[in-house]
């Protein structure tokens, strides 16, 4: 087909039946390709087609090719500039996420040592510092992640400018198909367990010494139950983030294309 467009034969956009006269019949046994193999095709299949308009296509390594050519040496310094400058960007974001992750977990184990011999209401201060310092390891561990997901779909842009098939191409492809089989699940298991562990820690030993030493006070029950109804609240609003924003197979894919559509209202 790409031949078929160099030769003059085929004219962009083409449709299959277009593909069909001049390329010798080419899709006639898979008439589905062109819209297979679309940019944002429901499938995630690899993009090999530009849809102008409904049935029409172009080859998108064609594009690719003749934007390539129109670079002149400033433009491609440029890029090649910023790819270095954004792959040093994601080198540091990818050590900031695992120091901070380290750093929450040793303030976490601080903290709980200093809970576990605590008493009421001390105890409820050190329990709710305990949860809303999980609160901000897990949204800052989101913020980097995301923003490192996004410096590599900027790098495959760049790359594909200049060479096709290269590695962020084959790192998309198989990310995409495989999104639990990357740096990110690591972050996702050990969040999980420490949000479940935490909240199964501070409910437990809070009802345990509130029944052992129960008494009548309506003040100190209303200051119970609105420390767990804070805790629980805490624990739910880290559960959703975890899931919604650290789960890859919930963000890579919607990520990608959020980006593309940026990209293509900006260009």
């Amino acid at each position: 087909m790409v031949d078929c467009v160099k030769k003059g034969k085929l004219k962009e956009p083409f449709t299959v039946g277009d593909v069909n006269i001049n390329c010798k019949g080419l899709l006639i046994k898979s008439p589905s390709f062109l819209s297979k193999h679309r940019i944002n095709n429901p499938g995630k299949y690899k993009e090999y087609f530009d849809r102008k308009e409904r049935g029409k296509y172009s080859i998108i390594i064609l594009k690719l090719n003749k934007m390539n050519d129109e670079l002149n040496n400033d433009k491609k310094i440029f890029l090649l500039k910023e790819y270095q400058e954004i792959s040093n960007n994601l080198r540091t974001f990818s050590n900031n996420r695992i120091s901070v992750l380290g750093f929450g977990i040793t303030l976490i184990g601080i903290i709980l040592t200093q809970s576990i011999n605590a008493k009421i209401p001390l105890k409820y201060i050190y329990d709710i510092f305990l949860m809303l310092l999980l609160f901000t390891v897990i949204q800052i561990i989101i913020s980097l992640s995301t923003t490192m997901y996004l410096f590599t779909f900027h790098l495959l842009r760049i790359s594909n400018i200049f060479v096709q098939n290269n590695f962020w191409e084959n790192w998309k492809n198989y990310s995409l198909k495989n999104p639990m089989k990357n740096g990110a699940s690591p972050f996702l298991y050990i969040t999980r367990f420490l949000n479940s562990f935490t909240f199964v820690y501070v409910l437990i030993t809070n009802v345990y010494i509130y029944f052992t030493n129960y008494n009548n006070k309506i003040i100190s029950n209303v200051i119970f139950i609105i420390f767990l109804l804070l805790i629980f609240i805490i624990f739910i609003l880290n559960f959703r983030n975890i899931e919604n924003k650290l789960d890859p197979k919930k963000v890579k894919n919607k990520l990608y294309d959020e980006w593309k559509k940026s990209i293509k209202e900006t260009s």
